[in-house]
């Protein structure tokens, strides 16, 4: 069931992007494969591209704040579970 969820979430990036492309001046087809398997990495490199550098930035930056907290958070309840063990 997982995979019909993916499939939904990458097919939204990928219409979008093909939708949004030639107002552009940009393959459509190259950023709707682009979008359907980078996804919201697709998504910043295309406003990057496209001269909204600044949105784009910002989803990055959220992106990387988001995999920074959640790996501490993941190691964080790894060694505090870990250390109730010893």
């Amino acid at each position: 069931m997982e995979w019909i969820y993916n499939f939904l979430f990458s097919a939204v990036f990928a219409v979008y992007l093909f939708i949004k492309a030639p107002k552009y001046n940009k393959n459509r087809w190259l950023w709707a494969v682009l979008g359907y398997f980078f996804t919201i990495f697709a998504l910043c490199a295309f406003y990057i591209r496209t001269g909204r550098k600044k949105l784009g930035w910002i989803l990055i930056s959220i992106i990387v704040l988001l995999t920074i907290v959640g790996a501490f958070l993941i190691f964080g309840i790894l060694y505090f579970f870990g250390s109730l063990k010893g």
